[in-house]
């Protein structure tokens, strides 16, 4: 690692015992406590690998790519990280509307036969002349399809099912995104106990678990849905089933904003706390300036 122009430091990276190839750094956090950084400043960091060859020039080393890391202080960070945690909040709240949206879709799927399209079916098309030249040949007046009410619902299935698929990634990038905050709070040594399981068990856990089962679910029942458009008999069974689970997926991540925005009260009021000490910190420091100066008056006196 480089902090500005100053030169580079190394920080060896433990390895297992034997002839390892694939090293795993999840956990790991590299220590700068002893490079007395300053907020403000850049850090250069990258990752350097040699082999175990003993022929010619020695070693082979690779590099990685270099990662410009700026130091910030640790309210810095905070602000930065819930900054982040409030652009995921809002994502999640248009990911439970979107959601409700393929819910009220799945509601208005109709399986009742439509009596035109039935009344078609059964009756000849009559012919029409045509209004431009009355003495022509008739011509036949085209009629409603008793395939049509079929191809649009499986036409909104379909819909429904690509929807599922779009949100279930999204739903994987929030709970990643969420996990990467509790990550930085760890390695920065700013975390609490608290905070941690907020972050962990309250949010990231549930959505990684909607992404798992939930999601899935959803998207086996809208199949079986798309399977049975034409069965007026199977169809509706299957269309409720797949409103309530993704009623179960929206009650689920409502579940989530709710901790949410716990999270960012939370967060508020460790901020809020944060400043009365500081505001008492500064009294406390004028209040002995203060009393300095009446003590040198008074022996001027």
């Amino acid at each position: 690692q480089a902090v500005d122009q100053q030169k580079p430091s190394s920080h060896a990276i433990a390895i297992p015992a034997g002839a390892a190839t694939d090293i795993s750094l999840t956990g790991a956090a590299l220590e700068v406590r002893g490079l007395a950084l300053k907020p403000g400043q850049k850090m250069l960091v990258c990752v350097k690998a040699a082999d175990r060859c003993d022929l010619g020039k020695g070693p082979n080393v690779g590099t990685s790519e270099r990662w410009l890391l700026d130091v910030v202080s640790p309210e810095q960070l905070r602000a930065m990280l819930e900054a982040r945690e409030l652009v995921l909040r809002q994502q999640c709240e248009q990911i439970v509307q979107e959601t409700t949206e393929t819910r009220d879709l799945l509601a208005r799927l109709a399986f009742d036969a439509p009596a035109q399209a039935a009344k078609a079916s059964r009756e000849p098309a009559k012919p029409a002349k045509d209004a431009a030249n009355p003495g022509s040949a008739s011509v036949e007046q085209p009629t409603d399809s008793p395939e049509q009410p079929n191809r649009l619902r499986l036409l909104r299935v379909q819909g429904a099912l690509a929807d599922s698929r779009k949100t279930t990634q999204e739903v994987a990038g929030v709970a990643d995104a969420i996990d990467e905050i509790r990550k930085q709070l760890v390695n920065n040594r700013i975390d609490t106990e608290e905070l941690k399981q907020r972050l962990q068990a309250g949010i990231a856990d549930p959505l990684r678990a909607l992404v798992e089962q939930s999601f899935p679910e959803l998207d086996r029942r809208l199949e079986k849905l798309q399977a049975a458009v034409a069965d007026l008999q199977a169809g509706p069974r299957r269309r409720d089933q797949a409103r309530q689970q993704a009623d179960d997926i929206i009650l689920a991540m409502r579940k989530v904003l709710d901790r949410m925005i716990a999270m960012e009260d939370f967060n508020q009021a460790v901020e809020l706390l944060r400043t009365i000490i500081q505001e008492q910190e500064k009294l406390r420091a004028e209040t002995q300036q203060r009393h300095k100066q009446k003590v040198r008056e008074f022996l001027k006196e």
